[in-house]
């Protein structure tokens, strides 16, 4: 996987994968709060994951923006400290996209059919012509 950097303070900073130490909190976080997140976002359209990647992104930043400055914080190739943390702060939506893609592990195809999935379990079913009974879940 060739290296990927991103720009804050003015200079370009090399994103990691996040320390084995943390990358288990890190997507236990992650998922528990993309579960509003993904409801929100639009899954329908998924002819461009890197834009469905800024979506995630841009939601999570605001819906807990605490966690997504120690996503980019974790990620950042320099050593703890306040001056990682300091441009983590600084770092926008596109930068925490970046994140993700590199550390996030499920595929964006496995992604959708979780989201296709968890839509019809919840979603009533259209009723079948030839169907006698209504539909008594609600």
């Amino acid at each position: 996987m060739q290296d990927t950097t991103i720009e804050l303070g003015g200079r370009k900073v090399r994103i990691r994968k996040w320390p084995l130490r943390r990358a288990f909190d890190m997507i236990r976080r992650a998922m528990s709060a993309f579960a509003p997140v993904l409801a929100a976002a639009d899954l329908e359209n998924l002819s461009d994951p890197g834009a469905l990647i800024v979506d995630l992104a841009a939601q999570l930043n605001e819906e807990n923006a605490s966690l997504a400055v120690d996503m980019v914080d974790c990620a950042l190739d320099l050593p703890a400290g306040d001056e990682r943390r300091a441009l983590a702060e600084e770092a926008g939506v596109e930068d925490l996209a970046v994140v993700l893609e590199r550390n996030l592990v499920f595929p964006m195809g496995r992604l959708a059919d979780w989201w296709r999935s968890s839509r019809t379990s919840t979603t009533p079913a259209p009723a079948s012509p030839d169907s006698e009974s209504p539909s008594s879940g609600h």
